[in-house]
């Protein structure tokens, strides 16, 4: 009656048990030596309802071999033996399942009769979670080896994780970097710019980008990044972190540097073939053109020659010979640049230099092109705020300057203008000035009027003669003296060129001196410099 009833309550127990999923119920009879299984139990072991197995066969047949020392370590002496314990089970199929048993004895009169316990299948779990750390370790392994950083950020900028990667491009570990704030790698600027960017991050609940900002490494070096942070909130809590991802641009700069720098110098490479080439054109025709008024001048001198009895001979053979010369001049002149340009590229620069009055100097050249400028109907002032202005140079490169700078007034001024040369003094140094009131020249174009080779009209369409080395020569001998020379210039309305020299110190005695030294005849210079202005 007794054994019927409890066979009755162990089978609507077990029914009980069987609803409840993945989990099944065991009675171990210790007297009978004999399991009794659920169907849950049943279920999990995939294999039909029985109750025939002994201690020893369900040992060998359903727990896994490496378990079951874990199993027989259950301690059955003690009065109220208990256990819990997670271990595998193997189906009928051969399937390993992953379970958690737990249970206790049941005594009748001291006297251990049975053991009853739940087992809970833990396989899908357990598949999950094995699932997990192999992602984890996936993942940890790919950001580990990758080329960013991957850190999280409490929210007033302190690090909470980062990866270890960090090492090979900070030169910090990753114990180095958790819990010090971000300003260990940034300037102050730079600081502040995250924190900015850590607050937008907040507001907007959007990823915020910042790229090509400064990060220090350990050793001091500086690196190029770029940081992507994203900003995470948890509702419960009402607090959030900071995920963020660095990326070390440094190298793919110094690339782009590097190929933005050839890219400049093929451009340069390009700009100066063109540059060449249009020297040479340009040149060619310079060379040529003496050369061909000198061969016609020749010729007809050979005509007047079988003519004598022409009664204009002699008036038209001194014509003949003042064009001849002057070609001639203006081709010394154009080879006289290229020697100058040839020695400045060697860097050939011996000059002979001594103490001169530059005020006396432009003055006596001032007067000696007066013939030049009013035969091209145009005025020249010259005028000076001091008596003299005594600097350390070579009064032959002098001239050359300022008759170029001259020769370049008359050439470009309009008829009836005016060209004013003026000298004064500010602090230690004396400013010479030439100012035209002619053609100008275009904002565009004036960054390149020193350049050797250029003229700011195109060969084919100018209006005057040059080789567009002029300039150039005037530069280089200015800042061999010291110099420095600038131009101020508007298109239509005229250009001057602004020259700067150190003033020395000098006495009375050296005065005398120099005076005697400086008043030389500037006619051969300036019949060179002047060699591309023709009579009209």
């Amino acid at each position: 009656m007794i054994n019927d009833y409890i066979k009755t309550e162990t089978s609507d127990l077990f029914e009980t048990i069987d609803d409840l999923d993945e989990m099944g119920f065991f009675i171990y009879e210790v007297l009978l030596n004999r399991f009794v299984l659920s169907k849950g139990l049943c279920s999990i072991l995939s294999i039909e309802n029985t109750n025939n197995f002994s201690f020893d066969e369900f040992m060998d047949n359903y727990i896994h071999e490496d378990d079951h020392t874990l199993i027989n370590s259950i301690n059955i002496t003690s009065s109220k033996p208990k256990f819990k314990l997670r271990f595998r089970l193997v189906d009928n199929f051969g399937f390993i399942r992953y379970v958690e048993a737990s249970g206790k004895g049941i005594f009748n009169n001291n006297n251990l009769i049975k053991y009853s316990g739940i087992i809970r299948d833990l396989s899908e779990e357990k598949y999950y979670e094995m699932r997990l750390k192999f992602a984890d370790k996936l993942f940890s392994e790919l950001i580990n080896n990758s080329y960013q950083i991957v850190y999280s950020m409490s929210e007033d900028g302190y690090f909470t994780s980062c990866s270890s990667n960090a090492f090979k491009y900070l030169g910090y570990t990753v114990n180095e970097i958790i819990g010090q704030h971000q300003c260990i790698f940034t300037d102050a600027a730079t600081n502040d710019i995250l924190t900015n960017l850590r607050k937008k991050a907040i507001e907007t609940g959007k990823p915020q980008e910042l790229v090509d900002y400064k990060i220090y490494h350990k050793d001091g070096s500086v690196r190029l990044n770029t940081t992507t942070l994203f900003y995470i909130k948890d509702k419960y809590l009402n607090t959030g972190m900071f995920w963020g991802v660095v990326k070390d641009i440094t190298t793919t700069k110094i690339i782009e540097n590097k190929l933005s720098e050839n890219d400049k110098k093929l451009k340069d490479r390009e700009e100066w073939e063109k540059i060449k080439n249009e020297f040479i054109a340009n040149i060619s025709h310079e060379l040529r053109t003496p050369v061909n008024v000198i061969y016609s001048s020749l010729q007809l001198f050979d005509l007047y020659i079988k003519n004598q009895n022409d009664l204009q001979f002699k008036g038209k053979i001194s014509y003949y010979s003042k064009i001849m010369k002057q070609n001639c001049f203006r081709l010394l002149r154009l080879i006289n640049n290229l020697i100058e340009c040839s020695k400045f590229d060697a860097g050939i620069v011996n000059l002979d230099t001594y103490k001169l009055d530059l005020v006396a100097l432009t003055s006596g050249i001032c007067s000696s092109v007066e013939e030049y400028t009013s035969k091209k109907n145009l005025t020249l002032n010259f005028t000076t705020s001091v008596p003299f202005a005594i600097i350390e140079g070579n009064s032959e490169k002098l001239e050359v300057v300022i008759l170029n700078l001259l020769s370049n007034a008359i050439k470009f001024s309009k008829d009836c203008g005016t060209i004013d040369v003026s000298l004064s003094i500010k602090e230690n140094y004396v400013t010479l000035s030439v100012k035209d009131n002619g053609i100008g020249i275009s904002k565009e174009k004036q960054s390149k009027v020193f350049d050797r080779f250029i003229q700011v009209d195109p060969l084919f369409t100018r209006t005057t003669e040059g080789s567009g080395i002029g300039l150039s020569v005037v530069k280089s001998l200015v800042e061999t003296h010291n110099g420095t020379i600038t131009l101020i210039s508007e298109e239509n309305f005229g250009s001057e060129f602004i020259v700067t020299f150190p003033l020395v110190k000098t006495t009375k005695n050296d005065l005398d001196k120099i005076n005697r030294v400086i008043h030389t005849n500037h006619a051969n210079q300036i019949n060179i410099a002047f060699s591309d202005i023709y009579d009209d």
